[in-house]
Formats: structure tokens, sequence, C-alpha cells
């Protein structure tokens, strides 16, 4: 007997925990391969922003991080275009619909992180008035559970999303989750898998970021890798990587450090080469809002 959309959703995700099972649905294949995985990115780096968040708070709880709370606000997801448009009860396209499971999901995700936000804004309202430090203990388990909360919205809304895609696609096409899934899974239990050595909040790009959207930079750049530095030309950035041009003796695989021309730099590792073409997929994950990414 054939798996069902479920089944093979919760197959995917072998270790991974999952909350509230959806309902199983029919195959759709009216919904393109390519809308369903912008949209699963877009939930995707709200989601890893979730666990950065409950990071940070559950580092506060425990002593364990140095970031301070401007630095926690950057990292609180934005609605992104396709999840405004499900929020809206819009179609995404004139033939596409969403399973109602999927739907719901993504909304009660992006109510728990407004919640989130705007117990944020309180907090710095009040740090003004009785100082960082006793804010912080007014308002520090509200927001260590609401993020916490907001990971575990994450882990079914992504789940949802997965079900739909393995209805309209076989199983070995579907988005790689199960990494992020455990990301959320130990965020929402108090742990602090998304804050480096030194305790400052930190989250690597992942497989699934490459879907996200690339933004024209067309800036000259140097590149520095093991063959020696030479000059390039960076086309376009997305929140994982950036594109390159005209760039020589570049490696599948190498270790580099990208100096854009107008003063940036990143490190990061070279993942494709065509020609005198590659793209670096960047160590450390641009965030929302930065300015080469039009923010």
């Amino acid at each position: 007997m054939p798996a069902t959309s479920l089944e093979i959703a919760w197959d995917v995700l072998a270790g991974s925990r999952a909350h509230a099972v959806p309902q199983i649905i029919e195959p759709n294949p009216s919904l393109p391969s390519v809308i369903l995985d912008r949209l699963m990115a877009e939930v995707s780096v709200a989601a890893a922003h979730c666990a950065v968040l409950a990071s940070c708070f559950n580092g506060l709880e425990a002593g364990q991080t140095k970031a301070g709370l401007r630095s926690m606000f950057e990292w609180v997801p934005r609605e992104q275009a396709l999840i405004s448009l499900v929020r809206q009860n819009k179609q995404l396209d004139c033939d596409i619909t969403l399973d109602p499971d999927a739907v719901q999901s993504i909304e009660d995700l992006f109510a728990e992180i407004e919640f989130g936000q705007r117990t944020l804004l309180r907090l710095f309202a009040e740090a003004n008035v009785i100082g960082e430090h006793r804010a912080i203990v007014v308002y520090l388990g509200t927001l260590r559970s609401t993020w916490q909360a907001s990971c575990r919205r994450a882990q079914q809304a992504l789940f949802d999303l997965l079900v739909v895609a393995v209805s309209i696609r076989n199983r070995k096409t579907h988005p790689p989750l199960a990494e992020l899934m455990q990301l959320l899974e130990d965020a929402s239990n108090g742990k602090c898998p998304c804050l480096d050595h030194e305790g400052q909040a930190t989250f690597k790009a992942l497989p699934h970021f490459r879907l996200m959207p690339r933004y024209l930079i067309t800036q000259d750049c140097v590149v520095a890798g093991p063959a020696g530095k030479a000059r390039a030309f960076a086309k376009d950035i997305s929140m994982a990587g950036i594109g390159l041009e005209n760039v020589p003796h570049l490696r599948d695989g190498e270790q580099v450090v990208v100096e854009l021309s107008s003063g940036r730099g990143f490190t990061g590792r070279v993942v494709w080469v065509s020609g005198t073409a590659a793209g670096v997929k960047f160590d450390r994950m641009l965030r929302q809002g930065d300015p080469l990414l039009g923010g």
C-alpha cells in the first residue's frame, strides 16, 4: 500500500518531533513547486530567527549570553511577501490553494512572533524608566516562554508545509528540514543551540536557504582564498550567500574571504564553480533588514 503524504513527511523528519499532527491531504498538482519552495524558505528563515531569540532568552535565564537587547531585536522575524499573502487569505496564484492546516499554522506562528515583538518593545520602554536589568527581570519569563512557543509553532508550520510538499513530489525531493527542526526542538526545550562559544547570537545558513531571494549588488570585490587574492565582481547576494563573476582559480569547498568595494566583508565556503563564476555560502547568515538585502 503506498505511503500517505503524512507518513512520508514523518519519514523525512525521522528523529525530529512535530506537534499537533495535521490531517492527511490529497495531492495538489496545481501548486507549483517553485512557489511552495519560496514559501517554505520564508517560513524557514522566520523559524531560524525564532530559534535564535529563544536561545538568547534561554541563555539570559542561565547567564550564558552576552547578546544585548538591541541586537536581539534585530533577530525578530519579518513577514515576507508570500507569508503576507497567506495571512491576508489571498491566493498565491490564480490556481493555487494551500491546505487549511498549513495556513492556520503560519498564522499561529506569526501571531506568536508579533506578541513576542510587542513584549520586547514594552521591555525597552520599561528599561528607559527602571533600568535594563530590572526590566529584564520583569519580562524575561514571558519572553523566554513566548519565543520557545514560537519555535514550537514554527515546527508545526514547517511540518504542515512539508506534508503539502511531499503530496506533490516524490520523497527524494523534499526540502532538507531535519537540522532546522532539531534546532527548534532544542531551543523550545530551554537549550541555546544558536549561541556561539562567546555567548553571542549566531546562525549558520542551512541548505534550504539557497531558495531565498537574491538581490543585485553589482560591486567590485576582492576574493582571498588558498591561491591568493584576486579581483572579482559580486553580482548578487542573499541571506545565505553571494554570487561572484570574473573570479579565477576557485575550487568547490575552498574557504574564502570576500571584501566588497563598499567595505563589507564576509567569510564563507565555495559551493559551486562554473568557469569564472562561483557561489559562496556564508559562514554566518545575514540578518533580515541588512542594507545589502534592500533593508
